[in-house]
């Protein structure tokens, strides 16, 4: 019994074809993620500032050193 394999021809691997869009459409592909790329980058800022304040804070409230009042 003789397994075959999918492979790719060597020749397509060494020879590749890409086409690049039109500048327009990358333009407006740009503007389109550009504020999703600005709310990613708050996101991970704010997940920054909450963890570090969590890490300062969890150990106080465990050994009661804080006190929370509702």
């Amino acid at each position: 019994m003789v397994l075959q394999l999918n492979m790719l021809a060597i020749d397509g691997l060494q020879r590749p074809v890409f086409q690049l869009p039109p500048k327009q459409k990358v333009n407006y592909f740009t503007e389109i993620v550009k504020s999703h790329w600005k709310k990613i980058n708050l996101n991970q800022r704010q997940i920054l500032t909450l963890t570090t304040l969590r890490d300062a804070l969890l150990p106080k409230l465990m050994n009661r050193e804080l006190k929370i009042n509702f």
